[in-house]
């Protein structure tokens, strides 16, 4: 029984290390560049390419895009409000959606972000990947 805690504290803390936790000027360098997307049934790609205020999404391989304004609350964490969308099943209501994303992790080749949405939705963790 100790060899199992032991090992799985071990297991642990070599997670942690290998993914150190966002500190804010880690956060600093997503604000601009270009990213990959893998929705969460790993069926769609998205690239993302963001400036300090402006974020334009384009799945892979469609070409639908939509495009996003950025309002950074803190530096690791921001959220984006919908501007305009290819997309027909988003009609323009006057009240745009908008989502907070939190950024939990940081590596040099990937972020990983907490997103919540509402009482009624339940949010999500899941990974960023930074693209050349």
């Amino acid at each position: 029984m100790r060899a199992v805690i032991f090992t799985t504290m071990v297991l642990y803390l070599i997670s942690n290390l290998s993914c150190s936790s966002a500190a804010s000027g880690d956060c600093k360098k997503f604000r601009q560049g270009r990213f990959a997307y893998h929705d969460r049934k790993g069926s769609r790609e998205f690239i993302f390419l963001r400036n300090d205020s402006t974020q334009t999404e384009t799945e892979q391989p469609s070409g639908l895009s939509s495009e996003w304004k950025i309002t950074w609350k803190n530096d690791c964490t921001y959220t984006l409000t919908l501007l305009k969308s290819d997309y027909g099943n988003i009609q323009n209501t006057g009240n745009p959606p908008s989502y907070t994303f939190e950024i939990i992790a940081v590596t040099d080749t990937y972020y990983v972000f907490k997103k919540e949405f509402s009482l009624f939705e339940s949010g999500f963790v899941d990974t960023i990947w930074i693209t050349r």
